[in-house]
């Protein structure tokens, strides 16, 4: 799991056993400079490759290694092996495809295809295993997404939270609306056509996560919830 306030990774086993943390040192410098940074990008702030700056979103990845949504203060998606040694990192602040402006959720499919939100572009971005950009994704129905998971039944679950304060490029419907959209993923195709799509209930939804039998779980900070949806296909 992503921990913003210690700044690291946390890997667990099934019954909660500490395993292992990755994450070096965050010296309380570091996050007035990074704040500095966002506003002056050439400014130089020494940091490792595992030195995470407030990490939004992890996922487990086939070779045993995982990969980082490093989105608060940071505009980095990183890989990293078993041991924690980076593989490969997207590192660039912008609206630029390839690109990042507060990455936050985050999810892996069969392929090792990295699907991530990219919020305040009020996009999903798609990359291969290796770092390459295979597809971007717009749509009123995305609005500003802010977790993602991927399904038994193959299909992309996205939770849009709105955004009340920012609605930069967004239109009036994109930053009011907050809910789930369920969209079909195609192997030839990574522009896939939504399934689904529900606002109801949600006052800031957060994150989603898809059970093997095909509960949506949505957490909701500001409703106080972990909501729990069954989508009849």
């Amino acid at each position: 799991m992503a921990d913003i306030g210690l700044n690291s990774v946390i890997r667990l086993s099934q019954d909660g056993t500490l395993l292992g943390a990755f994450g070096d040192a965050y010296p309380r410098w570091m996050e007035p400079a990074l704040r500095l940074r966002n506003v002056l990008p050439r400014l130089p702030v020494p940091m490792s490759d595992l030195t995470f700056a407030r990490p939004t979103d992890v996922v487990p990845l086939p070779n045993g290694g995982f990969a980082v949504t490093d989105g608060y203060r940071n505009a980095r998606l990183a890989v990293f092996d078993a041991e924690g040694a980076l593989n490969w990192e997207r590192n660039s602040r912008g609206s630029e495809v390839g690109s990042f402006h507060l990455l936050h959720g985050l999810a892996v499919d069969r392929e090792g295809r990295l699907f991530v939100a990219d919020r305040r572009n009020a996009r999903i971005q798609v990359f291969s295993s290796d770092g390459q950009v295979l597809a971007h994704r717009l749509g009123a129905e995305l609005g500003r997404p802010f977790g993602l998971d991927i399904g038994d039944d193959d299909c992309l679950y996205v939770v849009d939270g709105g955004d009340r304060l920012d609605t930069q490029n967004l239109t009036e419907e994109q930053a009011s609306r907050r809910g789930l959209s369920q969209t079909i993923l195609n192997d030839a195709d990574l522009e896939p056509a939504t399934r689904v799509a529900m606002s109801q209930r949600f006052v800031l939804p957060h994150d989603v996560a898809v059970g093997p039998d095909g509960t949506v779980f949505i957490a909701d900070p500001e409703a106080g919830y972990l909501f729990a949806v069954q989508i009849e296909n």
